[in-house]
């Protein structure tokens, strides 16, 4: 399972775990390229913000395709893009190109549900904040429909029709519009917000309400889930600015799962108040609040779409071992590829793969930096570390973006 790592972290012999593509699909550099500094000045300047890269030489060779149309799955990725920016510059939104997103996202479900036991069995990393209202609403849209399928597989929700699958698609993939009316200052604040801040962004809900209201070519419930997202199951939340919200089966179903979707991506992305969490930890959260903030029968279904341990988490364990899992488990042990150690003692581990027990693992994070930042959390470490047999051991390809987020460590191991 390659790691994503961010196109600023990316140091010269690194190998790419997968083809970089550009919204239209075409090849920027092929998996199994070993990047050097022109590479990765291409990648900055052609505005890629993260890459995989390969954990093991195997990697490095072409692997079976994603059920997910890559190439239409970018396409909408940037159409959704391009719709924010034009309702940021112009306040309306351009007929054709709401067209095309919807006719692709018709599509595109297809490949989700064709796909379903991939999508979300790999860590994604964001690394651009700025970004992050855009890769967002593409996650979101990508879940809820995993999730929705799921419940009408279990008759939780009525049986979905193909105008109910386009009105969660759509709905959710403009479900942060208003977002475009709330300042960067806020919306990119690296700490907690105060609470006048926190009232000028729960008008984001009523913002992308009143930017798409007299759309004709929106269906109403699509327009309800922008409305809507944040209102909780219990009463709470918020969203239209009349303050008049909805409880318990009140809230259409399609707005339940939108609100459930939001919260789980934000949860398990890198935001600039807080790293993202595992999905082990995003779970744990979601499940504490079942019942209160969401649909009791809802919250059960997330395991069977969303894995606690995907490929690609990153954990740091008790021997000082730092790995990542080469496929999705459900719950330890887990298998990982260790890529660094931080003790004298586990140092030939560096390169091979060690299981990890509940027991074993301290914590983890979907990035290196969000790692470094759950331990620096943590409220001791491990005996290996505490005396003179913490040395620092890496893959010699990956020690640079190893030393760069775990620095406060590195220091004392190097």
């Amino acid at each position: 399972m390659p790691m994503m790592l961010a196109t600023k972290d990316l140091r010269p012999g690194l190998v790419l775990g997968e083809d970089i593509r550009n919204t239209t699909g075409n090849t920027l550099l092929a998996r199994g390229v070993v990047l050097n500094e022109r590479y990765i000045r291409r990648l900055e300047k052609s505005g890629v913000q993260f890459v995989k890269i390969a954990l093991t030489p195997d990697e490095e060779k072409p692997g079976s395709p994603s059920h997910l149309n890559d190439t239409r799955a970018r396409q909408i990725q940037h159409e959704i893009t391009h719709i924010h920016q034009i309702f940021a510059e112009k306040k309306t939104l351009d007929r054709k190109l709401l067209k095309e997103l919807t006719e692709n996202l018709t599509s595109l479900i297809k490949d989700i549900l064709a796909g379903d036991d991939q999508i979300l069995r790999e860590i994604r990393y964001l690394s651009s904040h700025d970004q992050y209202t855009y890769e967002h609403s593409w996650m979101v849209m990508v879940t809820a429909v995993l999730l929705a399928a799921k419940a009408s597989e279990q008759e939780l929700i009525p049986e979905m029709s193909y105008q109910d699958q386009v009105n969660l698609a759509l709905g959710t993939s403009l479900h942060d519009l208003g977002k475009v009316n709330i300042p960067d200052t806020i919306l990119n604040k690296p700490g907690r917000l105060e609470e006048q801040e926190m009232d000028i962004m729960k008008e984001h809900p009523q913002h992308g309400f009143d930017l798409i209201r007299n759309n004709p070519n929106i269906h109403p419930m699509a327009k309800a889930i922008v409305l809507h997202h944040h209102q909780r199951w219990d009463g709470s939340g918020y969203g239209p600015k009349s303050g008049d919200l909805m409880a318990g089966k009140e809230i259409p179903p399609l707005v339940r799962i939108a609100s459930l979707a939001d919260v789980y991506d934000a949860l398990v992305t890198d935001r600039p108040y807080r790293a993202g969490f595992l999905p082990q930890k995003a779970l744990d959260i979601i499940d504490s609040e079942s019942g209160g903030y969401f649909d009791p029968t809802l919250v059960p279904l997330f395991t069977a779409i969303a894995p606690p341990y995907p490929a690609g988490s990153l954990l740091f364990t008790t021997e000082g071992l730092i790995g990542a899992t080469l496929q999705a488990y459900h719950k330890p042990p887990v298998n990982i590829y260790v890529i660094a150690s931080l003790s004298q003692e586990t140092k030939d581990s560096v390169g091979a793969i060690r299981k990890a027990g509940k027991d074993d693992i301290l914590t983890g994070g979907t990035s290196l930096n969000g790692l470094a930042e759950h331990i620096g959390k943590l409220p001791g470490l491990p005996p290996a570390l505490q005396d003179d047999r913490c040395t620092l051991t890496t893959l010699d390809s990956w020690r640079g973006p190893i030393h760069s987020a775990l620095g406060f460590l590195t220091k004392r191991c190097s």
